[in-house]
């Protein structure tokens, strides 16, 4: 991977790592995408024309994240583990 596009796509994986504790694999990665087309990611906000901040459980694990999707490349960006539904 060359590029913008597979900078942010290593720098998702390592963040889902690091932050949520699970390996960003493409079964995952396909899931978030498909849940923000198809309307199943509850969106928070617009951060800009491009970039747009959701929230989504994984249903293999019941774990609740908030993640950045880029509209431009249709990827995302970063992720961390939603720790409002906790409160």
């Amino acid at each position: 991977m060359k590029g913008k596009h597979g900078r942010i796509r290593k720098h998702a994986r390592k963040r889902a790592s690091q932050r949520v504790g699970l390996p960003l694999l493409d079964h995952r990665r396909h899931g978030l995408i498909s849940a923000v087309r198809k309307g199943y990611a509850q969106f928070l906000e617009r951060q800009s024309n491009r970039v747009t901040k959701w929230r989504y459980v994984f249903p293999d694990t019941d774990i609740p994240i908030i993640f950045i999707y880029d509209k431009m490349r249709g990827d995302i960006v970063t992720m961390w583990v939603d720790d409002s539904v906790n409160e």
